[in-house]
């Protein structure tokens, strides 16, 4: 995990006690919810989950974000606050600039089954100029 249920709770700070009240297994749920979404976006790039410390805090931040989602979507009206909204497309386009190449995260290793494929042939023999007459 990239960060702690500790700081997922000063995160929302008394919206938390409203949402989950004593249920820290939700809570958690939220969280590795919000990681599988990282893990799954970054992994096309990098080795994960990362290891670095500055690709680390990123993604804690990251993960505080996207569990935020979860968790006001989980209250009674769903509403998101209009600051979190834009934070949640923010960290989506980071996420998707990483994953893409546009974004590096500096102190994570990269995936070694990424690579390029070099394909070697003969030229081609036959194509529309020499095939009239088959």
């Amino acid at each position: 995990m990239y960060t702690t249920l500790e700081a997922f709770e000063r995160r929302l700070g008394r919206a938390y006690c409203e949402i989950y009240a004593t249920d820290a297994p939700r809570a958690l749920a939220d969280l590795a919810t919000a990681q599988a979404e990282i893990d799954g976006k970054l992994a096309r790039r990098y080795a994960v989950p990362l290891t670095g410390q500055i690709a680390g805090s990123l993604a804690a931040e990251w993960q505080l974000v996207l569990a935020s989602e979860l968790a006001f979507g989980n209250t009674a009206s769903g509403d998101l606050p209009a600051k979190l909204q834009k934070r949640i497309d923010e960290v989506r386009k980071q996420l998707e600039a990483a994953a893409s190449g546009d974004m590096l995260l500096p102190d994570a290793a990269e995936s070694a089954e990424t690579g390029a494929t070099f394909i070697a042939s003969d030229p081609p023999v036959f194509g529309r100029k020499n095939m009239k007459g088959y």
